[in-house]
């Protein structure tokens, strides 16, 4: 698919840095966690696909949501303290 020139919501096309750092939770935990999760075995029909990702984000509860909300600060001054450059290794 190709968007070029498009933009997806109103106000215009957002300036965002290329290989800008995964600090929201949505990045650094809730993709990844839902992915190991569906994919773990092979998905057979769209229904174990719809059945898996629903099993999937019903798992996450509010104690697993603190843990990430309490990581954003310590993730966002890692982020800092390197530059913005790869800052994984000092969590």
């Amino acid at each position: 698919m190709e968007y070029s020139g498009r933009c997806i919501r109103r106000g215009g096309p957002v300036l965002w840095p290329s290989l800008s750092p995964d600090l929201t939770p949505l990045d650094f935990f809730l993709w990844d966690h839902l992915k190991e999760l569906v994919y773990r075995d092979v998905v057979t029909t769209q229904m174990d696909l719809v059945a898996r990702l629903h099993a999937a984000c019903t798992s996450v509860d509010h104690a697993m949501l603190q843990r990430v909300m309490t990581a954003i600060p310590r993730r966002s001054q890692a982020c800092l303290d390197m530059h913005g450059r790869h800052y994984e290794r000092l969590l």
